[in-house]
């Protein structure tokens, strides 16, 4: 326990925090798609009254964001401070699930950026609709999942985005 940087429970904490900027980045992307197009009054209030002020703040901050990401990304993967290049003692789980989460926002983005880029037509039909809630849903099931996963003890097994987590953090260690 000498040799540890944080307490366990701060480990699960800030692992279970990496993954609110991919819950960010589905609702900035799908979210709107599906509260305010239903015609339903209540997901329309809701989605104004919650998740517009956090949308508007990550529009409003969207470099800031992308900052702390680089910032977080570099420091995990390193396991030392970016421009002075102290060593840090974070433990494998904590630098493992924050890569984890900045490699699902990745993810995250690019099939925003992808859905972004459709054509209006689709995009305002049933299939738009059904695209945004199917990639916001698995979003934040895959969020709930890793949190679950994080606060008993175990790494979140997601398909190729853990291997590359597991890699990023190996290659680090053995240089």
């Amino acid at each position: 326990m000498s040799n540890r940087m944080l307490p366990l429970y701060m480990d699960r904490i800030i692992s279970v925090m990496a993954y609110l900027l991919p819950l960010v980045e589905a609702l900035y992307f799908f979210s709107a798609r599906i509260f305010l197009y239903p015609g339903d009054e209540n997901m329309r209030v809701f989605f104004l009254k919650y998740f517009q002020p956090v949308i508007l703040f990550y529009t409003d901050n969207m470099y800031l964001c992308f900052i702390l990401t680089i910032v977080a990304f570099m420091i995990c993967v390193n396991n030392a401070l970016p421009i002075t290049g102290t060593k840090l003692r974070l433990t494998k789980f904590l630098r493992i699930n924050v890569v984890q989460g900045i490699l699902v926002e990745v993810f995250i983005t690019a099939i925003g950026q992808v859905f972004v880029m459709c054509p209006s037509f689709i995009k305002n039909s049933v299939i738009g609709t059904f695209i945004s809630s199917g990639c916001f849903f698995a979003i934040v099931g895959l969020v709930l999942y890793s949190a679950f996963l994080i606060t008993i003890g175990r790494y979140p097994r997601i398909p190729i985005i853990t291997e590359s987590a597991r890699l990023q953090t190996w290659a680090a260690d053995n240089l």
